[in-house]
């Protein structure tokens, strides 16, 4: 099952979608609620074994869904995965990271938005605290993946719950992927996995500008709290 969440867009992107794609699930919120809210709106509306938060501005590549959910099957420690993601001219974007000492995170950067923007750029020597731009090439272990593509288990939404509404924007999955880890689950970035196109990097879809999300919730027979810091 496909689940469609629009965050309030005003430019006609949820009428598009139900008149272009009208077996897919749309929830049409009144306003902008925020990432996690919308997609735990989702999340609440999905039935399947895993469920995938995925960005709208991202683009799957071959068969990186069916690829992501085999690689889940073979990682049963797993609460959550996610694949590379390329930037619109086909670099790596910075994607898997250590969870990142204050010093480190603060480390020449004056305000949270700047040190956003420096993550977002991606080149081969990425900031703390993503890994190197070499490990991003080995399928492994880490501490958080990015939202833009986070898959998991229902067995981990059903014990850990739902993403935390009081964030609005930024950092929900550093604290989600906190708080699975703190429950015994492990995190993985999974190399299997072909590529996804994550644009945000290159254009800005203006029909797309104000949709969260595409939940993807997979069955086994097919495929439609401030915890941010470790000192």
């Amino acid at each position: 099952e496909v689940i469609v969440v629009d965050n309030g867009s005003q430019d006609g992107s949820a009428e598009m979608v139900a008149e272009n794609f009208p077996t897919l699930r749309l929830i049409a919120n009144q306003g902008n609620v925020g990432f996690s809210k919308a997609n735990n709106r989702g999340i609440k509306e999905s039935k399947g074994r895993y469920v995938l938060m995925l960005n709208s501005d991202t683009e799957l590549q071959n068969d990186a869904l069916s690829a992501m959910v085999e690689f889940m099957d073979n990682h049963p420690h797993a609460g959550a995965c996610g694949g590379m993601l390329l930037n619109g001219d086909g670099t790596i974007q910075p994607s898997c990271a250590r969870f990142a000492s204050v010093g480190a995170i603060f480390l020449g950067c004056r305000s949270f938005k700047q040190l956003l923007l420096k993550f977002s750029r991606s080149n081969k020597n990425f900031s703390a605290p993503f890994l190197s731009y070499d490990e991003h090439l080995i399928s492994q272990d880490v501490d958080w993946v990015v939202g833009a593509d986070l898959m998991v288990r229902r067995e981990v939404l059903d014990e850990v719950g739902l993403l935390d509404e009081r964030i609005f924007l930024y950092a929900e999955d550093w604290d989600y992927c906190y708080r699975l880890k703190e429950a015994g689950w492990g995190v993985l970035y999974g190399m299997e996995a072909p590529p996804w196109d994550n644009w945000e990097t290159f254009r800005e879809p203006p029909l797309y500008r104000m949709i969260t999300g595409s939940l993807l919730s997979i069955s086994g027979e097919g495929f439609y709290q401030g915890r941010f810091w470790a000192v």
